[in-house]
């Protein structure tokens, strides 16, 4: 259990994350809790005493550290950035993505610390770039965390998983920020498109497909989700290309359901081999009847209705990790307790 300290009739808990930023960690606070092995840890810190060299692609962000006690009570030694920084360097730490409860960060030192509101990544294709359009999921799932965690939008029309590797940097840099709380995987709508059709250039390979997923799950710090694919309703592609090329639309489907059942089926084995979390869209929605048009805008894309399946699936996988908007801590003072007569003790 977690040691507990109360200031100011507070109840506090105090960890230590840290991020590699140019051979130097930035401390910073958050409610999150991890585990590392002490063991290991011990090991790890003699071997860098020695004077091990330190291999830097070993995590792309290193994970968060849970202290069992606030930092004053630590042994001296450990309260020295060095000797932290030494043992965090080699130590192997397994996150359990569970029990996160409030999660600000921190950073800098002093009064020139800032605080980073926790962020919450959605990295996909057009399904989750439109996810912000009216009754879409992702504009469901920012209502859902409102001050509690800021919602961002990394989605890419037309993007297959082979493309999303060249904006992984950018989109989850190596240093200089923390890492998002949670991120969205959802991906695979155009990597399932057929050869020799009209979207053959954005088909890639299942097996490829699979890797390249591995690949995106880039930092062992933050919960990761899996998205399937969803359905496809070939009828209503039909039906949405003869609406904008007339008779000059191929009969021949660019897409086929039962291939992004495929893809779908490599995702949810990867999640296995993996132990994260995937959500299955393709099956759920096909457990309901007429959801080719209940769901599916032009066979592909996704109705409000699709939609709120989507965000439904999206938050029961978030709170059955610890990630319940209810229990999350509000960035600044609800308004009941701001004192009319001197508001300013609010925001102490």
């Amino acid at each position: 259990m977690v040691k507990r300290e109360t200031e100011g009739g507070s109840t506090v808990r105090w960890f230590l994350p840290f991020l590699l930023q140019k051979n130097k960690f930035l401390p910073a606070q958050l409610n999150t809790r991890c585990s590392i092995p002490i063991s290991h840890a011990s090991s790890s810190a003699a071997a860098a005493e020695e004077g091990d060299s330190i291999d830097h692609d070993d995590t792309r962000i290193l994970p968060l550290v849970h202290i069992r006690r606030p930092l004053s009570r630590l042994p001296r030694p450990l309260r020295r950035r060095r000797h932290v920084a030494k043992l965090l360097y080699k130590a192997r730490l397994s996150v359990t993505h569970s029990l996160i409860s409030s999660s600000f960060f921190f950073f800098g030192a002093g009064e020139s610390q800032e605080m980073v509101r926790p962020r919450m990544v959605l990295f996909g294709d057009s399904i989750t770039e439109q996810s912000f359009r009216p009754g879409g999921w992702g504009a469901a799932l920012a209502d859902t965390y409102s001050r509690k965690a800021d919602v961002v939008v990394r989605g890419y029309g037309g993007y297959n998983t082979r493309w999303a590797l060249f904006l992984l940097h950018q989109i989850f840099p190596l240093v200089g920020i923390a890492p998002p709380l949670a991120t969205t995987v959802f991906f695979g709508a155009n990597d399932a498109a057929l050869l020799g059709r009209t979207g053959e250039r954005q088909h890639v390979p299942v097996a490829e497909y699979k890797e390249n997923l591995k690949k995106i799950d880039c930092s062992k710090s933050m919960l990761i989700v899996l998205i399937t694919p969803p359905p496809i309703d070939e009828d209503g592609r039909e039906r949405f290309a003869r609406s904008l090329y007339g008779e000059e639309a191929r009969k021949l489907p660019e897409r086929t359901n039962e291939m992004a059942g495929v893809y779908a089926s490599q995702c949810i084995e990867l999640a296995r081999e993996m132990n994260i979390h995937c959500i299955d869209i393709w099956s759920k929605m096909q457990e309901t009847a007429g959801w080719q048009k209940l769901y599916l805008s032009d066979g592909l894309h996704l109705t409000p209705e699709g939609n709120a399946v989507v965000h439904k699936e999206v938050v029961q996988t978030l709170r059955s990790v610890g990630l319940k908007a209810e229990e999350m801590p509000y960035d600044f003072p609800h308004h009941s307790r701001i004192d009319g007569s001197c508001p300013e003790k609010a925001f102490q």
